[in-house]
């Protein structure tokens, strides 16, 4: 099974506010991401200047698989038993 998942957005920061930064401004926390990507989206998320003041997101989920049986899926003839 293969799970894609894609966000986008758009974050709106005030200007000249950066010194009133909290741990509660921190973009990350609006996201549960692991390993490599979790490295990835801060780097993106500190490319950020100013105080986050509006967040928009929208998100999107693909699953996919493939069927169980033969690869391929072909399911006409088992294949022989030993």
């Amino acid at each position: 099974m293969t799970v894609t998942h894609a966000t986008k957005g758009t974050v709106d920061v005030a200007d000249g506010f950066e010194d009133a930064r909290s741990p509660f401004d921190d973009l990350s926390r609006l996201f549960v991401a692991r390993g490599e990507a979790r490295e990835k989206l801060d780097a993106e998320l500190r490319k950020i200047a100013g105080l986050p003041v509006a967040v928009s997101l929208e998100s999107a989920s693909e699953v996919s698989s493939e069927p169980a049986g033969l690869p391929g899926g072909d399911r006409r003839r088992a294949p022989p038993r030993p």
